[in-house]
This record gives structure tokens, C-alpha cells and sequence, in this order.
């Protein structure tokens, strides 16, 4: 049995059987992410010559659909965990006594037994569900990969390694469209990414004056920011080699701050020490912090720190020397 579905020409897929052929090009199959759930219920339905399991087929379509959803939503990421969607593409892709559970690795590789659809009764009913319900993991794995770049591409399939499946009679090596799919929520959720997202505009758009010019407030900040934005999106969202280079920015600007000489000799230093370091001799992000910390310190010891802009400080003397040139001018 062979089926034709056309998404957009030349974009054409092939399922034959428990094998899929694809000769879509890339990118080619620009569906929203509201559309692939309906692609499972086409398969399943187109699959099946029978019209009276139409009703059991559609059932099962509506089963396949409302688990997507779920998968996808982000208030019930871990409604289907992993683990169940391993244990049932492990009962979808096994043999005939496949049961829903973990299914035992042979070789580093899951299992993946062809199955006869034209055995009579309920055993041949199973298996032609189980053909179609891999032909539609095949679609949406497609789908999956079709819509992503590259480099994304690669990284899913990289932490999906562990969750192959290869034929026992011809040693191909399969991917789940399933699996992939979950490994995906897994990693960015919608909104969990729009958060992410705005922390690191957070970071970014922060500066010495917000922070009233005061080294303990503006680090504080970054710090939560960077460590907020990291654990929404992954430990290198905004690396220690980011959080030096935007302090060296904020701290030694056009408009640097006055009045407070030993602070402003340490950015200075220690920018300049930086700046001419290698990667095996430059400070770490603590060293740095806390060397500005300590100067800071010392400065609120002895009553020292009142830091002003350049720019404010010039303003300031040009006041003040206009004022006194009034003054004499009057006394003339």
C-alpha cells in the first residue's frame, strides 16, 4: 500500500508501508505548529482501506492529537514525560509481543521489528495501526527537521542518541518523530524562552548610572540577571567572557566617573591587565568582581566615595567658574 500526501509542490511524501521515502525539499513543508497533529489524524485515516475501522481510527487520531497538545503545552510539559513517550514508541516499533514498557536495548540500539499487517483478526488490526502510527512519526519527524536549521538540527539529534531504534532484519538505524518532539519541549518552551529573552535584555541594558553608580548594586543586578537568564536557557546564555566584557564597557566609558581616584585607577588596571591577557592568563569574572568590590569598600571606609560623571563634573566647574567671572565682572 502505497500513500501520496502533497503539502506544497514539489514537496511530496511517500509512506510505503512501515518505510517512508521523502523527496521534500528542505524547509519546503512551512506548516505552523498547530497543523502537525492533524497530519498524524490524515495518515492514520488515509492509511487504512477498511472504512468500518474508520471510527476506531479516528478515536485513535483524536488519542495521538490530544497527547501532542499536551506535550507542546507548557502547563503540562510533564502531563507525557519522556519516559512514557520512549515506552510507547518501544510498543509502537516493537514485534508482536511488545508490551508498553522501556524497551531493552541490543547493541546500544532500541529495537525496531517489522510487523505483518495481513494477519487475521485483532493481531493484524494492531499491526496495521502500528505501521501507520510510524509512518506518522516519520511525518512529523520530517516536519521537525525540515523546519529547523542545521546547527539546531544537529543538537537535537545529538540528545536523542540514546533514543534510537535499528530494524533487526536490515540494521537501519530509525528516529522517533515523537521523541524528537518531546526532546524539543524539553529543552525551550515558548514562554520559558520569552523569560529567558528578557533577562538577557535586562543585562544588557543595565548600566553603572542605573545602578547609582555603585559597584555593589550594579554587580548584584548582573549577577541575578546572568544566573536567572542561564538557568531559563542554558549555562551559556551569558558566559563569564560576556558579564568582564559589559562591566569594562559600563565602568570605562566616554564619561567616566570622578572623584574617586582609586576606584577609577583599578578599572583602569585592571582593564588594561585584561584586555592584554590570554585565555590561560586572564582573571576570572570572581577575581575581577571582587577586586573592584574590595576598592570600593575601602572607598565607603573612609568616607571617600562620591563618585560623578566626567561630563556632570565639567558641567559643575563650568558653573562654577561662570559664576565667579559674574562676580568679579560686578565687583569691576
Amino acid at each position: 500500500m502505497t500513500l501520496l500526501l502533497s503539502f506544497s509542490p514539489p514537496a511530496v511524501v511517500i509512506l510505503r508501508g512501515s518505510s517512508m521515502v521523502s523527496t521534500a525539499r528542505p524547509s519546503s513543508l512551512g506548516m505552523p505548529c498547530s497543523s502537525w497533529p492533524s497530519l498524524l489524524l490524515v495518515v492514520l485515516v488515509a492509511s487504512f482501506k477498511n472504512l468500518l475501522l474508520l471510527p476506531r481510527i479516528l478515536n485513535l487520531g483524536i488519542t495521538l492529537t490530544y497527547m501532542a497538545f499536551k506535550i507542546y503545552e507548557e502547563s503540562e510539559c510533564n502531563f507525557v514525560n519522556m519516559d512514557t513517550v520512549v515506552k510507547m514508541a518501544g510498543l509502537v516499533n516493537g514485534g508482536d509481543d511488545a508490551k508498553f514498557e522501556t524497551p531493552v536495548k541490543v547493541n546500544g540500539f532500541y529495537v525496531y521489528e517489522p510487523v505483518d499487517p495481513n494477519l487475521p483478526g485483532r493481531r493484524g488490526e494492531l499491526n496495521r495501526t502500528k505501521i501507520a502510527t510510524r509512518n506518522a512519526s516519520q511525518a512529523l519527524l520530517m516536519w521537525l527537521k525540515n523546519n529547523m536549521k542545521y546547527e539546531s538540527w544537529r543538537s537535537v539529534q545529538l540528545r536523542c542518541r540514546d533514543k534510537r531504534f535499528r530494524c533487526i532484519r536490515t540494521n537501519q538505524i530509525i528516529e522517533c518523530g515523537e521523541i524528537w518532539l518531546k526532546e524539543l519541549t524539553l529543552s525551550v518552551v515558548p514562554s520559558t524562552l520569552m523569560r529567558g529573552l528578557g533577562f538577557k535584555v535586562e543585562f544588557d541594558n543595565y548600566s553603572f548610572d542605573k545602578a547609582g553608580l555603585n559597584p555593589a548594586v550594579y554587580f548584584d543586578h548582573q549577577d541575578e540577571m546572568q544566573d536567572k537568564a542561564n538557568i531559563t536557557m542554558g549555562p551559556n546564555t551569558i558566559t563569564d567572557q560576556r558579564y568582564v566584557e559589559k562591566t569594562w564597557l559600563d565602568l570605562d566609558k566616554e564619561d567616566p566617573i570622578e572623584n574617586v581616584p582609586l576606584f577609577s585607577h583599578a578599572v583602569m588596571i585592571g582593564k588594561n591587565e585584561w584586555a592584554n591577557s590570554t585565555p590561560e592568563t586572564a582573571k576570572s569574572k570572581q577575581e575581577i568582581v571582587g577586586e573592584l568590590l574590595n576598592v570600593y569598600r575601602n572607598h565607603v571606609a573612609e568616607k571617600a566615595w562620591n563618585p560623578v560623571v566626567r561630563s556632570t563634573a565639567e558641567k559643575a566647574r563650568l558653573v562654577a567658574f561662570t559664576a565667579k567671572v559674574e562676580q568679579e565682572t560686578r565687583e569691576e
